[in-house]
Formats: C-alpha cells, sequence, structure tokens
C-alpha cells in the first residue's frame, strides 16, 4: 500500500511475512488437481504463455528471490492472499467488533494465468477448481470466528473477458490484435516537433490521451485533430467503432458503447480518441488475452450474494455492479447517507 495509511506494515503482516510462505513453495510442481480426463480442454495449444511452458506440469522456479516475484502467476498466490486475509480478520477481530466491518479481498491470479493461458486453457480451469477449494476452506474458517447468520458474502469481478484471439481462430470464429498506438506516437511526434513539448500522447485499451489543454492553449484546434485521428484509426482492421469528443456528446442513450464510454471517462480527462475493436479482436500486440475494451465479453461478470435468509436461485437478468452497494446498505439495515448510483437487487429479497 501507500505510507498515505502509514510508515510501517502492521506487526501482525510483518509476522505473517516471517512465515516465509511464498519462498516454501519455490521448486513445487503444479500439477492437475483431478485426473485430465476431468479437463475437457487441450492442453497442446502453442499459442500459450509466449509458446513456452503451456503444457502441464508447470514447476515453479527454484530460488526462494525468483518465487518472490513470479508467485503471482501460480495458483497458490490467491491461497496465499486467503490465508493473509483470514490472519487479518483474527488480529484485528473483525465482525467482533460491535457494529458492521468490511473486508476486501482481492483474488489476483485468475487475471494473470488468464492473460497468459487464455480464458478457455486447462490452467485457468484447474486454477477455478482451486480457488474454490481455498474459498470453501476460509469460509469455513471464518465462520468459526463470526457465525454465519453474521456474514454477507459478495463475490464478483473488475472485469470479464473474450476468447484469446489464436483460440477463437482455432474453433472457426473472428478473432485478432489491434493495438494503433504507432497513431498516438505519430501525432505526439509530429505536434513535439513543431511545438518544441510533449504532449503525452499515449494510447491505451483503445483510448488515445493527450494534454488537450495545453495544445488548445497553443491554438490547435483539438476537434480538428481528434477526426484525423479518428478517420486514421477506422482504417485499422479490428476497429469497429470510434468516438470523439464531439461524436461521444452528441450520441443518442439508445448507443450502448457511447454509454460505456460516457461512464468510463472521468470529468477532466484530456482524450482524443474513444475506439471499440471488432468482436474477437482485442487491444494487444503480445498478451494472449487481453480485456479493457467497450465489448460485452470484457464487461460482463457475475455477482453472488450469500447472505442469511437469502434463498439459492439464480436469475440471467443483467444486473450493473453498481447495484451491489444499496443491496448491501438494505442486507445491513444501512441508510446512504447519499445518493447512489445503483438500485437494490429485489431478487435478493425474495423469501
Amino acid at each position: 500500500t501507500s505510507t498515505y495509511y502509514g510508515d510501517t506494515l502492521p506487526g501482525w503482516v510483518r509476522a505473517w511475512n516471517d512465515r516465509r510462505g511464498a519462498a516454501r513453495l519455490a521448486g513445487r510442481c503444479w500439477t492437475l488437481l483431478r485426473p485430465a480426463s476431468d479437463y475437457p480442454e487441450r492442453d497442446s495449444l502453442p499459442f500459450e504463455h509466449g509458446g513456452r511452458d503451456f503444457t502441464f506440469p508447470h514447476v515453479l522456479p527454484s530460488r526462494p528471490d525468483s518465487i518472490a516475484s513470479r508467485i503471482v502467476y501460480y495458483p497458490w498466490m490467491d491461497s496465499l492472499t486467503i490465508d493473509l486475509a483470514l490472519e487479518g480478520v483474527r488480529r484485528i477481530g473483525l465482525g467482533r467488533t460491535g457494529h458492521s466491518d468490511l473486508l476486501v479481498v482481492s483474488l489476483s491470479t485468475n487475471d494473470r494465468i488468464g492473460h497468459d493461458y487464455g480464458p478457455d486453457s486447462r490452467e485457468i480451469h484447474d486454477h477455478i477448481l482451486r480457488v474454490d477449494q481455498w474459498l470453501g476452506w476460509f469460509l469455513d474458517s471464518l465462520a468459526v470466528l463470526v457465525p454465519r447468520d453474521r456474514t454477507v458474502v459478495v463475490l464478483s469481478s473488475d472485469h470479464g473477458i473474450g476468447h484469446a484471439p489464436a483460440f477463437a481462430q482455432s474453433i472457426g470464429q473472428p478473432g485478432g490484435r489491434v493495438y494503433p498506438s504507432d497513431i498516438a506516437d505519430s501525432a505526439g511526434a509530429r505536434l513535439g516537433r513543431r511545438y518544441r513539448r510533449d504532449f503525452g500522447f499515449q494510447f491505451r485499451n483503445g483510448l488515445i490521451t493527450a494534454d488537450t489543454a495545453q495544445l488548445r492553449a497553443l491554438g490547435v484546434d483539438t476537434d480538428s485533430l481528434a477526426d484525423a485521428l479518428s478517420a486514421e484509426a477506422r482504417r485499422r482492421p479490428g476497429v469497429a467503432r470510434v468516438f470523439t469528443p464531439r461524436s461521444l456528446a452528441a450520441a443518442p442513450a439508445s448507443d450502448m458503447y457511447a454509454g460505456r464510454w460516457k461512464r468510463s471517462l472521468v470529468p477532466g480527462t484530456g482524450w482524443l480518441i474513444a475506439a471499440v475493436p471488432e468482436p474477437g479482436y482485442i487491444w494487444s500486440e503480445t498478451s494472449v488475452a487481453n480485456h479493457g475494451s467497450a465489448l460485452n465479453e470484457d464487461v460482463t461478470v457475475p455477482i453472488i450474494i450469500m447472505a442469511p435468509g437469502v434463498r439459492p436461485a439464480r436469475f440471467e437478468r443483467v444486473v450493473p455492479t453498481v447495484d451491489i452497494a444499496p443491496t448491501l446498505a438494505r442486507l445491513l439495515g444501512v441508510t446512504p447517507t447519499e445518493p447512489l448510483a445503483g438500485h437494490v437487487i429485489p431478487e435478493v429479497f425474495r423469501r
């Protein structure tokens, strides 16, 4: 974390680090949790992991100093995170403070393995099986400290992801990569030479940003510049839609992609174009799989809520993630102190 919250780690975190959990994993072999016949995915796709070490078993680095930086690419990282979270509950006394406590845990290895091997890989399948076991252990252990009837659990994800382009092509679906960073680089170089300044042109996840305030101050017509960059981007294979500040502002409320970009762009952001790739395409030069676009597969995530009195059921209705906060507030009997963008999810309260 940053020094905003403190200059040193809490004593219980230092004690947990002294166990050297990651170092003890050095040299371990990642094998399948279940028999190979339980996995429908092929384990011989050379596009995975950059063409190296793409079949089971996978051997973790043998040196303790190497495993410290590489453990995030192997399933056990999530087990360590869960163990640290449980230790924090114990040492801080969460759930026993006399008021509502909030514990937020990020299990991020799924992201690393997904980027390296793709969401349709045997590696992802095996990792999810392991996370399922570890979450079961965590929730059972948590119930020893805090009764289940005083615990609300919400599971979700920070993003979705589509097929790896190479995998999509292997099953006859469209797929490819597009990364027009050269458009931003070229514009930045031209204007930099002209004005002898760095305007910070950058391309990331379909968005070209720059110091538009400085450009305008020097007399540059940023709307014309955005139109020129947009026209160039639209000619690239794999680019489906391109918005400029003017065209995004004029887009109708029914335009799904425009709406997603409008909600993503923080006011005051200096940007020139916001693009959407063709289905099956990803913003990437090297990643096996990637996310970060406005496509449905990138923005669709599950929401799982477990709470006392909530009956088991599954609903396929689309629900925005901003609905989680007001739903939690209702479950806890808390009145929000400011307006919320989301709404209570009614299915949670069906008895």
